[in-house]
């Protein structure tokens, strides 16, 4: 793809959004979205090769000698649909030239009504607009290297670049709004639906599973698979034309999935733990188990007997009776009645009346606390793995993992960064710190982190501020393209007078 500047390619994105894909497909050295150094698509009569000595945009153009017999053309035929109104837009210029004048030229197109003859002026690049109305599936542009009293003469080059072909089209197609689901199994259905209607025609749909695109057929039908069974899902479907006009929104077809037969029952629960046995009650706690189509539930068992059926992976068993032993269980159930295989039983004793003791400073070592069923309180600093806490609450030396970590910053949140009265830096000044410091204003150095870690909390906040930072840069730009964008509107009209006023006085 052609290397362009942020700014360009800003307006090229917003362009390709109101007009057609471009029908220019063949990738070649004169290509916008594929170039390649090739000159496949054009042909002609004379020397057209690729070259990187010269190009508009990108590392490469087409380059095209006129021969001395008579070898003076380069052709290009693309497919249109008849009536549709096209632009073309060719960034072109003469190269050496033996004949004087040479007057290389687009002349001679055909398919195609709306063109005229343009002479090809000057070394310097130059946009040549046409705008066209199809009257082929396959117009012809042509471009002479030079005229006809130089048909003899070989040497005479011209460059052409940077060729777009669109389609004036912003009609949209209208929407599907009879939308079928037949045929629903265990992992797939069969959507189906009447043909949308277009002013110049539908080319494909897009179908959307609860709201994600998962196809993009031709035709009016699409064959859904990867369900899962007992499952809902929400099916929609999108017209599409040439010019990529989206039609409005359809009929939703609401499916759900039939439950399969299933024989495969859940794996054992095998690490089912006691914590924070009491007098009266404890905590049971176990690894979620797996199942080829998906675990519903567990039933908890004491003694033998049934006492519970919880969702998740945990029980609080209450109403024991103190000083006494009991036998804990659990099973995993899938949605077809499945009972998972025997796993292992966890034994407990509850304490005598007087509940948990938690451990403390001072009785953490004692012989009568039990390190597997109560909770650690330290008055002071707590070091594992390390001695030297650094002041910390907490030092931990090796990793850690947790299923959830919340901070709670005594720092402002960066949203001040929205604030009117915020100076934001200019893009001047950002790049005169990069160079003088290596990094981001505001952000610590490779050689501060490294010395002194970073504070999560304080780390988020600060990235946050620089995302923020970015998006008032991006809504100046947008600022600037748009005030671009009218300068070119009212530059457009007045650059058409002057060509016709220049065509008028030829």
């Amino acid at each position: 793809m052609k290397s362009v500047p942020l700014l360009l390619l800003m307006l090229c994105m917003a362009s390709a959004r109101m007009w057609a894909q471009n029908a220019h497909t063949h990738a070649n050295a004169a290509s916008i979205e594929n170039e390649a150094n090739t000159v496949t698509g054009w042909s002609g009569g004379a020397v057209i090769s690729s070259d990187a000595s010269e190009s508009q945009l990108g590392s490469s153009s087409i380059k095209a000698v006129s021969t001395a017999s008579n070898g003076r053309t380069l052709t290009y035929t693309y497919n249109a649909q008849i009536g549709v109104q096209y632009t073309i837009r060719i960034w072109a210029k003469e190269g050496p030239q033996v004949s004087n004048p040479a007057a290389p030229a687009f002349a001679v197109w055909s398919g195609m009504t709306g063109f005229s003859t343009t002479l090809i002026n000057g070394t310097d690049w130059a946009e040549y607009v046409f705008n066209v109305t199809a009257t082929s599936t396959s117009p012809l542009i042509r471009i002479y290297t030079s005229n006809a009293a130089t048909s003899s003469t070989a040497g005479n080059t011209i460059y052409i670049d940077n060729v777009s072909i669109m389609a004036v089209d912003s009609e949209p197609p209208s929407a599907v709004t009879t939308l079928a689901a037949t045929g629903t199994t265990t992992t797939g259905t069969q959507l189906s639906w009447s043909a949308s209607t277009d002013n110049i025609g539908v080319t494909g749909y897009r179908v959307f599973r609860n709201g994600t695109q998962i196809g993009t057929p031709v035709g009016t039908a699409y064959t859904v698979t990867g369900l899962t069974q007992s499952t809902s899902y929400a099916f929609t479907v999108s017209a599409v034309d040439a010019a990529g006009n989206v039609s409005a929104a359809g009929n939703t077809v609401n499916v759900t999935t039939p439950q399969g037969t299933d024989s495969v029952p859940p794996s054992a629960v095998t690490t089912l733990a006691a914590t924070g046995t009491t007098a009266t009650g404890t905590q049971l706690s176990w690894s979620a188990s797996t199942d080829n189509i998906g675990v519903t539930g567990y039933r908890v068992f004491r003694n033998g007997t049934q006492i519970g059926t919880p969702v998740g992976t945990a029980y609080t068993v209450t109403g024991l009776t103190q000083s006494t032993s009991y036998a804990f269980t659990v099973s995993a159930v899938d949605a077809a009645g499945n009972v998972s295989a025997a796993g292992n039983t966890v034994n407990v004793i509850t304490q005598e009346s007087g509940g948990i003791v938690d451990y403390t400073s001072q009785n953490a070592n004692l012989d009568s606390v039990d390190w597997q069923a109560r909770n650690v309180f330290a008055a002071q600093t707590m070091g594992i793995g390390t001695t030297d806490t650094q002041g910390y609450a907490l030092a931990v030396a090796g990793d850690v993992v947790a299923e959830s970590v919340k901070i709670a910053l005594q720092t402002n949140w960066p949203d001040f960064v929205f604030e009117k009265e915020y100076a934001l830096p200019s893009l001047y000044e950002v790049e005169r710190h990069i160079r003088e410091k290596g990094h981001l204003s505001g952000l610590p150095s490779a050689d501060e982190v490294k010395a002194n870690g970073i504070d999560l909390g304080e780390m988020n906040a600060l990235l946050l501020q620089k995302i923020e930072e970015l998006t008032l840069y991006l809504m100046q730009q947008d600022k600037k393209i748009r005030q671009l964008e009218k300068k070119g509107e009212r530059i457009g009209p007045a650059k058409k007078t002057l060509e016709q006023r220049k065509e008028d006085k030829e």
